[in-house]
């Protein structure tokens, strides 16, 4: 039978109440939404710029962690670079499980971040060291993996982990190092193992800002090390401008003051501003330049001299020195971001016999060096300054009186599988030791200053809840249009 008139009258209306909140939404969605790259375009200074290097991976005690989180706020200072070695976290491609342990590997860093999130202190993560079944055959955790996308899959798999809770990586550490990449630099071959492992972090979570390796400093022209300035070149005549958001720098200051001017031949904290300018000439202007290692070194004055790799100042000079640095960078350099001191406190595997021993902040018994106190003065009063919350000292975290005997029993966790010194020194000094500068450094908790997953949120719901208005509004007309129609024709 053939349908009436009204009938598809009435069917042409209910399509069109169908139709119309659709057409609605997508007005919405192209009016309220912006479209942006992945990598940073403009890039605000972070509201805290004080920052330290911590090697918490490398503590075994939880009281010191926590005395170490507590410390880092009652100065004032608001972020860490931590290292998380790709070597204990995937000890097999795609497994993350501590075998020797019974664990999960991811357990020891999760503690970590979950302190800086409770004393407010947020990370950059430092992520390289190959693991010993991704390694060439040199069996060097230093160096580069044989597969470049076993890097990137890690990457892909930290930021998933810790999506929302640490938003900065650095990618790689130092490949102007012949020890830190195969042997011999090369620049280009950086360039690629940063496309894969920057593209591997954004597909999991736009938002995360990936840093550059920082570049030791060096006035050598290879093979085995290549100053700063011709590696950073050599980046961007790579390509790598695309996939990064942050340049990452070393500023040690040797014996020289803050304000000493730079030259190509000479290594001071102010060798920064070379590289700032080779950025601008690539036309990097609106990315920032983060401090990876910054500070002077206050070995005694009896020190032996072929052992002062960083050279030496006094303890007072140091902590003269980094306050100044820091106010310098704050009044002249408007790029710079972060500030991270080298370095805060070490477990006690460094030596009183190595000049690295010197740089500490903090001694192993957690006794405050003249810098601390320093640093801590400056930032409480910039923080006053800027009219944001400044510390209240805590009870400090002590050893535990007792010692547990027994531990609990628990079943293995199942393995999680996931798919698909530095050497600044004079120009002879061009090799390090393990865990001098730039051994371990690293990453962070929703940093207040850029967009992250949590702010992104707000604004988000703010739009669905606007769409959501107009829909029910748009439906609730049609229904009633239908229904006074219906209630005409009787």
């Amino acid at each position: 039978m053939p349908h009436s008139p009204s009938f598809k009258a009435r069917t042409i209306r209910l399509t069109l109440l169908a139709i119309i909140p659709l057409l609605i939404m997508q007005f919405a969605l192209n009016l309220f939404s912006t479209p942006t790259s992945v990598y940073a375009q403009t890039f605000q200074p972070p509201a805290n710029p004080y920052g330290v290097n911590t090697f918490l991976e490398k503590e075994v005690e939880d009281w010191k962690k926590e005395r170490t989180f507590q410390m880092i706020q009652e100065a004032g200072v608001g972020w860490i670079k931590q290292h998380f070695p790709w070597e204990e976290i995937e000890t097999k491609k795609g497994y993350f499980t501590d075998d020797k342990f019974n664990k999960s590997s991811w357990q020891k860093f999760d503690q970590i971040v979950d302190l800086a999130a409770r004393y407010k202190v947020n990370i950059v993560a430092r992520l390289d060291r190959t693991p010993l079944w991704a390694q060439p055959a040199n069996n060097n955790p230093q160096q580069i993996p044989a597969k470049f996308q076993d890097y990137a899959d890690f990457v892909k798999a930290f930021v998933t982990h810790y999506k929302g809770k640490i938003n900065y990586i650095q990618i790689w550490n130092e490949p102007n190092l012949g020890s830190e990449w195969n042997g011999t630099v090369d620049a280009k071959r950086y360039v690629e193992l940063l496309k894969l492992a920057s593209e591997a972090a954004k597909s999991v979570d736009p938002n995360i800002k990936i840093m550059t390796a920082p570049l030791a400093m060096n006035i050598e022209k290879g093979p085995t090390n290549l100053n700063e300035l011709d590696f950073l070149r050599q980046m961007y005549t790579n390509g790598a401008k695309p996939y990064f958001d942050i340049v990452a720098a070393n500023g040690y200051g040797l014996d020289y003051t803050p304000e000493d001017a730079p030259t190509e031949q000479k290594l001071n904290f102010r060798r920064v501003e070379l590289l700032r300018k080779i950025m601008e000439q690539n036309g990097d202007n609106n990315k920032q330049v983060w401090f990876n290692e910054y500070g002077w070194n206050a070995s005694p004055e009896n020190f032996p001299k072929d052992k002062l790799i960083w050279r030496r100042v006094t303890e007072q000079q140091q902590a003269d020195y980094t306050v100044r640095g820091i106010e310098y960078a704050r009044k002249n350099y408007p790029w710079a971001g972060v500030l991270f001191v080298w370095y805060f406190r070490q477990v006690g595997d460094i030596d009183a016999s190595r000049s690295d021993y010197y740089f500490q902040m903090v001694t192993t018994d957690f006794k405050p060096k003249p810098v601390y106190d320093a640093v801590k003065k400056n930032a409480l009063t910039f923080l006053a300054q800027q009219g944001q919350p400044t510390p209240v000292p805590q009870t400090p975290a002590q050893a535990p009186t007792t010692t547990a005997v027994a531990a609990a029993t628990t079943t293995a966790p199942k393995p999680t599988t996931v798919a698909g010194a530095t050497t600044v020194t004079q120009a002879q000094a061009t090799t390090r030791p393990n865990n001098t500068p730039a051994t371990t450094v690293a990453s962070v908790s929703t940093p207040s200053t850029t967009g992250n997953s949590s702010d992104n949120g707000g604004g988000g719901g703010l739009i669905f809840i606007i769409i959501g208005g107009v829909l029910v509004l748009a439906a609730g007309g049609g229904v009633g249009y239908y229904m006074l129609q219906n209630r005409n024709r009787r």
